[in-house]
This record gives C-alpha cells, structure tokens and sequence, in this order.
C-alpha cells in the first residue's frame, strides 16, 4: 500500500528532507509555454535552481537557437526530438552541457522529460 504524500495540482517545490513524494501526473493540466509547446513542471529547487518537466510537443513545433545556464538531460518518452544533431526517439537520452547552443524540433510531436541542474 502506498503511503507517500500525494500532490495534484503543483509541483514539488524544494528538496526533500526525508521521505518520497507522489505526484499524479495525469491530473496536472498542461501548461501552454508557447505555441506548440506545453509542460507540466514536476520539480522545482528555488535554492539550487534544478527542475524536472515534462515538455509536450505539437507536430511541427520547432524553437530559435538557444542555450541554457544549466546542464540539460531529455530522456524522449513518446514521439520524436531532434535537435541539429540527431533525432531522439522514445527511450532515448540526451544531455547538453552548460552553455550550449541548441535548437529543438519535432516532426510528428513528442513528450520528453527535461531535467536541469547545475
């Protein structure tokens, strides 16, 4: 039997003292982040500045070159992410280091798991 905490309308803010914690995913709305692209933030360390996300993309979506503070890890859950690289398909991992430049598309949609941390 589970006997963890469950959260259902936001996402984890700050680092866990002890314990673990449930969230149900699939009672958090999507968030539109801009078009095409949604997420639902998962985890949030206002301290160290690291999250966890779930990214959904429409098909077609694509972003402008960019680059983030932090070292960037996707692991693809479903559908497709390119970046100029390659083509990142479910069970695929990718991760960027600080600073580099990137920008991200895909062709039939995808959700992805984005986590950041310094």
């Amino acid at each position: 039997m589970w006997k963890g905490q469950v959260v259902t309308t936001q996402a984890l803010t700050n680092r866990l003292e002890r314990g673990s914690r449930f969230i149900d995913l699939n009672s958090v709305e999507w968030t539109q982040a801009e078009p095409g692209v949604y997420m639902k933030a998962i985890y949030k360390d206002e301290a160290s500045g690291e999250s966890t996300i779930l990214m959904k993309l429409d098909p077609g979506t694509r972003s402008a070159m960019h680059s983030h503070d932090q070292l960037e890890e996707v692991l693809v859950l479903e559908g497709s992410f390119s970046d100029r690289d390659n083509t990142y398909t479910a069970g695929q991992y990718c991760i960027r280091a600080v600073g580099a430049e990137h920008e991200t598309f895909s062709e039939h949609g995808g959700i992805v798991l984005l986590i950041y941390r310094k």
